[in-house]
């Protein structure tokens, strides 16, 4: 329904934004809805609060970030070591 919708779009707002320092507030304002909805809505489909729902997103993009660098290393280590050409 409509509560689905709009956490679907303040999912996708802290997707596109998570870099940056983010509030209730906005994430509120985004949604056109009160800072209560946004947090209920959260609890409601998520178990979990918008804050923590941001903060776990960041850990996956670090996460990726970390394996991305390791990768570009390893190969990097094996090019040197006349592995890979």
């Amino acid at each position: 329904g409509t509560a689905q919708a709009r956490l679907q779009l303040m999912m996708q707002f802290l997707h596109q934004n998570y870099a940056e320092d983010i509030s209730l507030e906005e994430i509120a304002c985004y949604a056109n809805i009160s800072k209560s909805t946004v947090l209920n809505l959260f609890n409601r489909f998520l178990h979990i609060t918008p804050i923590n729902y941001l903060i776990g997103y960041r850990l996956k993009k670090a996460a990726l970030l970390i394996k991305k660098y390791r990768e570009k290393k390893s190969i990097r280590f094996l090019t040197k070591q006349g592995f890979i050409m």
